[in-house]
């Protein structure tokens, strides 16, 4: 019989020539390749037993392409003038959830105080800090590089703290003593669950509640093991997992989901996925619920021209970032290491920006 793992069938640029376990791969060029014969005549893939060895070997020029750059490596050759970075966004995003089920009395159900939160933050400069330059920035589920991304429109919310506090007060709440907004006996102050063992989301949290404090918002955070992340958004009300002991659903949480490339946010955001007593586990846990938000959703699921759905997504996108029921935080930056001697002669050259930079395989060079 044939064994497809170590005897592959493909029409791609390069035929599979040899495997030597724990040792390497070998690939040829495909001279009959219908896209025309590649220009690099034999790949080889040799396995490394640590990040730090295939680093050494990318940098004394043994290997020249090292994918899935560690950071902390990254940091160490980024300046080396031999190698070249390409860079693009992890199809995944972390934020701040507000909980948006109207019975939940949560703390956040009036948009004017979301939308004050987000005017109280510097997010560029606070994903900075907080990933030490390894984040970026988002403001929308859908990545920046997506053909579904809006141009224009999407809410960004520029840090403005007479805004942020005329919004609240508009909402009625006033001064307390110490600073902090209050109504009808209620603070404007919560803590909120994060997962333990990510320095980087606990950074995130501490410097947003420092910049909140400054708008007359208490949040705090507490870090809770994966475990109690799971119980609190699998079981409803979603008892907030920072202050088990007060019985309360969550106000917000800081947590994150990865996408797919094909938008389509019904799970997460369209109001028939809301949990509920009788479905707690669903992923719209904060119960976002806006019907022209359901009724593009919809749309988008039925629609087949891509440009049509580019414009659906878009309006999507725009009407969430104006609803906020998420403060979308960032994206982690993925990077491949190349030696600078790889090239393309695609039109354009080689791309820097994307995880398919190899993808017209043809085309690719290696002038050493």
């Amino acid at each position: 019989y044939l064994d497809v793992q170590v005897d592959p069938v493909g029409s791609g640029p390069f035929r599979f020539d040899a495997y030597v376990p724990g040792v390497r791969l070998e690939f040829s060029a495909n001279n009959g390749y219908f896209l025309g014969a590649p220009a690099i005549k034999r790949l080889s893939f040799p396995f490394v037993g640590s990040e730090t060895d295939a680093a050494q070997a990318l940098v004394d020029g043994t290997n020249d392409w090292l994918p899935g750059l560690d950071r902390s490596i990254y940091d160490q050759i980024k300046d080396d003038p031999e190698l070249r970075f390409v860079e693009y966004l992890e199809p995944s995003f972390l934020g701040l959830y507000f909980n948006l089920h109207p019975e939940s009395d949560a703390l956040f159900l009036d948009r004017n105080l979301r939308q004050a939160v987000a005017y109280c933050l510097d997010k560029p400069a606070t994903v900075a800090l907080a990933t030490h330059g390894h984040g970026a920035p988002i403001y929308s589920e859908i990545p920046p590089v997506s053909w579904a991304y809006p141009a224009a429109g999407l809410k960004t919310y520029p840090r403005d703290q007479v805004m942020a506090r005329r919004l609240i007060e508009a909402s009625g709440w006033t001064t307390g003593a110490d600073g902090i907004y209050e109504k009808a006996g209620r603070k404007l102050a919560t803590v909120v669950a994060v997962r333990s063992g990510f320095p980087q989301r606990s950074r995130w949290l501490a410097l947003l509640g420092d910049q909140v404090r400054e708008c007359g918002i208490d949040i705090g955070y507490r870090e809770v093991g994966f475990a109690a992340i799971v119980a609190m958004l699998d079981v409803y009300p979603h008892r907030n997992a920072a202050e088990p002991a007060l019985g309360r659903p969550f106000d917000a949480y800081f947590g994150g989901l990865t996408v797919g490339r094909d938008p389509d946010p019904f799970r997460l955001y369209h109001s028939s996925e809301c949990s509920t007593a009788e479905r707690p586990s669903t992923f719209n846990h904060i119960c976002y619920a806006n019907p022209a938000v359901d009724r593009l959703i919809e749309a988008g699921l039925v629609t087949f021209e891509q440009a049509e759905r580019a414009r659906i997504y878009q309006q999507y996108a725009v009407l969430q970032s104006d609803d906020l029921p998420v403060l979308y935080a960032w994206s982690d930056r993925l990077r491949d290491a190349l030696r600078a001697t790889v090239g393309t002669t695609a039109t354009g050259g080689l791309r820097l920006d994307t995880p398919t930079w190899f993808r017209e395989g043809e085309k690719l060079t290696n002038v050493r």
